[in-house]
């Protein structure tokens, strides 16, 4: 009886799906999957809520989320508009978001670089998240500047495990 697939990998193989196509985001899955997960000696904290303005401010956040964006074709002439508007709004740190990383990278280790840009942001959790992605301002003030700026990939990855509640509380 030939063995099942027990690997993520074996089974992307298997279905002879390309790697290197997806490899950019596997790549940043797993490292931000485990850079959430907090050393040994120092025992996991929950996410300071007074960080998050407006609705997202009553949300309980224990579970981080991580938006992976990746852009082919960047035409900065055109992005650059939306990248001042959303440094302008502050939208994403109102809600809880954090840039973790905005390529290009420093250094490429191996094959070729495949995005003209790459970015990904933090959110204490998906709810805050989507307060951000969903609303009016960066829905219909925000987002259309980017119109025709390049072929956007977006998603967003749930992190490894929730954070756990401070005993202090």
């Amino acid at each position: 009886m030939p063995r099942q697939n027990s690997r993520p990998v074996d089974y992307l193989v298997s279905q002879r799906i390309h790697l290197l196509r997806y490899l950019p985001f596997l790549c940043v899955a797993f490292l931000v999957g485990c850079s959430s997960i907090p050393p040994l000696d120092e025992p996991p904290t929950a996410i300071n809520e007074s960080i998050l303005e407006g609705p997202a401010a009553t949300l309980d956040c224990n579970r981080p989320v991580y938006l992976v964006v990746q852009i082919a074709d960047l035409d900065r002439s055109i992005s650059g508009d939306y990248a001042k508007a959303l440094r302008d709004s502050k939208i994403v740190a109102r809600n809880g978001g954090k840039y973790l990383m905005v390529s290009p990278p420093t250094q490429v280790l191996e094959g070729e670089w495949q995005s003209d840009g790459f970015v990904v942001e933090s959110y204490p959790c998906r709810e805050a998240f989507e307060a951000m992605w969903y609303s009016d301002e960066y829905q219909n003030e925000i987002k259309p500047l980017r119109e025709g700026s390049g072929v956007y990939t977006i998603g967003l990855f749930d992190s490894w495990r929730p954070l756990q509640q401070d005993s202090t509380d």
